[in-house]
């Protein structure tokens, strides 16, 4: 599914953050991406400080794939009977 939406392996930083982080300015995007509040290491394909950054799809396939079972979870606890007395 991921492949479909963005067509490559490695997303630029720029259209992951426009597709699916809308809600995150783009310094705020840069600020967090790698760290615990958004952990989704950055790949370059130069080594300068200039050169474009990507994350791998894989990479964004386990981070949302952590998040659905977080949120899967979170609704088996709201769904589970109250314990009784």
């Amino acid at each position: 599914m991921l492949f479909r939406m963005f067509g490559t392996v490695l997303v630029p930083r720029e259209e992951l953050r426009e597709r699916l982080f809308r809600n995150v300015n783009e310094d705020r995007f840069k600020r967090v991406l790698g760290t615990p509040r958004l952990p989704l290491p950055v790949t370059t394909l130069e080594e300068s400080r200039e050169a474009r950054q990507y994350i791998e799809i894989h990479h964004l396939a386990a981070y949302i794939d952590q998040r659905a079972a977080r949120a899967d979870n979170t609704l088996a606890k709201t769904l589970a009977p109250p314990d009784e007395p």
